[in-house]
């Protein structure tokens, strides 16, 4: 299998608060990976890491050809590092509040990253619109404003709008722990359906059900690291950690 992605030595402090601790992955094109774990792991660090939304305080972090390697503390004055824009071209985010833009329509919302930013013509982002709302089942939906959808609707909306930018890799974090649980459906749906698609997808979850029936592979963080990694099977049905056992069995609860 091609790597798409390859974390080496991660590690991120607030402070004297070390909230990832050394992680090393790597990520094949079309894996669907469910991070899971206690709050407070670092499984949203690693995610927002993984795009330089938070930068990390060491470690390496590649995507393809594209490789960005933090600075040493001593040099965070330059901050931005050349090659992060390039590598966040190639990664889609969603995250747990839909964060749409309320002036916009649904349409619009899709529409507005790929005309602004990768000056795609105009009638070619509508059709990449259309075809992105069709597949996440909110093409009905195009010409109303986020304000007057659910949370459900507004989360998938939000899925087809980070899809535009036409990712290598999709970022999910805890997009439906701020839904109502009717509406949690819909929106795993959606992912299942890009999963099937082929979509390499990071996705940071408390819904065990789907990460045992959709993942090609479960990642069980604690204390910021990975703790235990492998199939579902294997780590929903025979775990060696001794603190994926108990997380697991309060999460059945």
């Amino acid at each position: 299998m091609e790597p798409l992605l390859k974390i080496e030595g991660l590690s991120k402090s607030y402070h004297d608060l070390e909230v990832l601790k050394g992680v090393d992955l790597t990520v094949n094109k079309g894996e669907v990976i469910a991070i899971i774990g206690p709050s407070g792991t670092g499984k949203s660090t690693l995610l927002r890491c993984i795009n330089f939304l938070e930068e990390p305080t060491a470690g390496i972090v590649s995507i393809g050809e594209d490789k960005v390697e933090s600075l040493p503390q001593h040099k965070k004055q330059r901050t931005f590092h050349p090659d992060i824009t390039k590598l966040r071209t190639k990664v889609g985010m969603v995250f747990q509040h839909f964060n749409l833009w309320p002036h916009m329509s649904v349409l619009e919302n899709v529409m507005e990253g790929p005309t602004l930013i990768k000056k795609k013509p105009k009638a070619e982002a509508l059709e990449q619109a259309k075809y992105l709302l069709d597949l996440v089942k909110m093409g009905d939906k195009a010409d109303q404003y986020p304000l007057s959808l659910s949370g459900g609707q507004q989360q998938r909306v939000a899925i087809a709008r980070a899809l535009a930018m036409e990712p290598e890799l999709m970022l999910f974090d805890e997009v439906t722990s701020a839904l109502d649980p009717q509406l949690v459906g819909e929106v795993l749906e959606a992912m299942t359906n890009l999963a099937k698609k082929g979509m390499t997808m990071l996705v940071v979850t408390h819904e065990m059900r789907f990460a045992e029936n959709v993942a090609t592979r479960v990642i069980f963080m604690n204390e910021g690291k990975i703790a235990e990694e492998g199939t579902p099977e294997k780590v929903f049905h025979n775990p060696d950690n001794p603190a994926t056992k108990s997380f697991l069995s309060f999460s059945k609860q």
